[in-house]
């Protein structure tokens, strides 16, 4: 990038700074959706606040003042009440630990209807990446705290701490359907711009361009789109025209991708698992990239029968070696090419006594580049049937 390039960029972003989220200045609300808590009946459920320790009230107190200031949430008269608690958050560069106030809204979603909207198919996202060089990636601040709440809902969020009663003015974290409510206002927010500009889900935002021009005037194009929809961007969570860049858990590259070295280094950390519960947490990890994974049912399959309701966890040398082999193999999965629907695919396929495989693959044969991998076990009746 030379040195007209970097000024252009600047330029740019100094044209559309009011996008950018400020601390000093309240956090403004779009004007596309608003949030409705869509509830069985309208009897208010109260739950008494949960007793903390003494540096996580004063946390709290200080996260609850931002929020005011910010106009998230006001005082409240409701007759509804949520309990408060402290989480920790992913420790930054430096090892520092910071923490989030959360509500505990599980019986508020007990009762609340759900909202079926859908979000995007991540492979679907990731196929419309091929050919592109450059990207950018957006993170729009505190991405619920944008949107507002209805107004005969917000009693329903209501919580409290030791300095009063308070009530959300804009959709709180931790409810059941804000998910599909965000992905909607989204959908509004870059209508006519997705697949071809950019891509979004939820409150991520990746932008690709073959070239640096262009890249320029699909930021511009989105840019303005935000700020016509009156969307706050997170500057220190985004990244600005990368080769590469980390978007919904892989590494993004002009050739393909590949998963997080972060999200990596959690599951070989990840201790052998002795309950269905561990089991399925490390398989929910490891499964999230099983598309990078040959025969992934097949290796996975000495934890996955775990799960049946009639059989038992028994830790034998098979259940271990399959432990040990998903944390090795996730260390050297091949980079996924993107599809080019423009050339013919490969499909090929292999199946064993205890499951099936396929990969998708494209180029020439015997020098053709992995897609994706599929796999799953066969069922008891399958198991029986030859496989030639």
């Amino acid at each position: 990038m030379n040195e007209e390039e970097r000024h252009n960029i600047r330029k740019l972003c100094e044209e559309y700074k009011d996008i950018f989220y400020c601390e000093r200045i309240p956090l403004s609300f779009s004007n596309q959706v608003k949030h409705f808590i869509r509830t069985k009946n309208e009897d208010p459920i109260f739950t008494k606040p949960y007793r903390l320790a003494p540096v996580k009230v004063t946390e709290i107190n200080k996260q609850v003042d931002k929020l005011l200031l910010d106009n998230v949430i006001q005082e409240s008269f409701s007759p509804w009440n949520s309990p408060v608690h402290l989480v920790p958050k992913k420790a930054d560069a430096s090892g520092e630990v910071k923490y989030r106030t959360v509500i505990d809204y599980r019986r508020l979603n007990e009762i609340t209807i759900d909202d079926k909207y859908p979000l995007p198919n991540i492979a679907d996202l990731f196929d419309k990446l091929g050919k592109s060089t450059y990207f950018s990636t957006l993170d729009l601040a505190s991405g619920y705290h944008q949107i507002e709440l209805n107004e005969d809902d917000r009693q329903k969020t209501a919580f409290s701490t030791q300095n009063g009663h308070y009530e959300f003015l804009r959709m709180p974290f931790g409810l059941k359907t804000p998910p599909a409510t965000f992905q909607r206002a989204m959908n509004n927010v870059l209508r006519g711009l997705q697949g071809i500009h950019c891509l979004v889900y939820l409150d991520d935002v990746i932008i690709f361009s073959a070239s640096l021009q262009e890249h320029m005037e699909k930021l511009r194009t989105v840019f303005d789109r935000l700020r016509k929809t009156n969307m706050k961007i997170q500057l220190d969570k985004s990244d600005f025209f990368r080769k590469e860049v980390l978007y919904l858990g892989h590494t993004i590259t002009k050739d393909g991708l590949r998963p997080n070295d972060d999200k990596i280094k959690v599951i070989q950390n990840y201790p052998l698992p002795k309950t269905t519960t561990e089991i399925k947490s490390f398989l929910g990890l490891v499964g999230y990239y099983r598309k990078f994974i040959k025969d992934f049912a097949k290796i996975t399959q000495p934890l996955t029968s775990c799960l049946k309701k009639k059989n038992k966890i028994i830790i034998d040398q098979n259940y271990i070696d399959a432990f040990h082999k998903c944390k090795e193999i996730l260390t050297s999965v091949p980079l996924l090419q993107y599809p080019d629907s423009t050339k013919p695919y490969i499909l090929t396929t292999d199946a064993s006594n205890v499951a099936l495989g396929a990969v998708l693959s494209q180029g020439p044969i015997g020098s053709d580049k992995p897609i994706a991998y599929a796999s799953r076990t066969l069922s008891n009746t399958e198991s029986r049937y030859s496989t030639i």
